[in-house]
């Protein structure tokens, strides 16, 4: 579980930083923002599967599963 999560947790800070990024990619640059559009796209994939594979091998009691949850919540508003 805690591999998933922790990669998971890398991928959307990946994410993160293509989307800062992104946001310092002059519009008109428009191939160099398309490279930085599916970095983020890649990285989002990535952290919703490794989170989700931690979901599923965590028993529904378990403690931290509203963490995983949380940061599931994050790679969508992101």
């Amino acid at each position: 579980m805690k591999t998933h999560y922790d990669a998971g947790l890398a991928a959307i800070d990946q994410m993160k930083a293509a989307q800062t990024q992104l946001a310092q990619t002059p519009k008109e640059q428009k191939d160099q923002q398309d490279a930085v559009k599916e970095k983020i796209t890649q990285a989002g994939g990535t952290a919703v599967t490794e989170l989700s594979a931690a979901l599923e091998v965590m028993k529904p009691e378990d403690a931290n599963r509203s963490i995983v949850l949380s940061r599931l919540g994050e790679r969508t508003r992101a």
